[in-house]
């Protein structure tokens, strides 16, 4: 969630820019999600939707909570970067 924050991250993520403009927190809220830009991302992330659809189904606190607890196990959900050239633009 950091990464809609100017200081982190590419300011010029167009996932960001959208979310920001439809005051949105999460791109799961979004009436349009999941998006193209979702979906291409979707891509190289196969739980990415399934993720999407558990943090919608219990909230962001609780899933914070899940992912937090999960950590302590070293166990890491998703790993997501930022690929400029391939989400610049879409």
């Amino acid at each position: 969630m950091n990464c809609r924050k100017v200081s982190c991250g590419l300011a010029s993520c167009v996932i960001r820019k959208c979310a920001l403009a439809k005051k949105i927190e999460v791109c799961v809220f979004c009436d349009d999600y999941p998006c193209t830009r979702i979906l291409d991302l979707a891509e190289r992330y196969p739980t990415l939707l399934a993720d999407g659809k558990r943090l919608k189904s219990i909230g962001i606190e609780n899933w914070v909570k899940e992912q937090e607890e999960l950590r302590k196990t070293g166990f890491v959900y998703v790993d997501i970067r930022c690929f400029h050239n391939k989400i610049i633009g879409k």
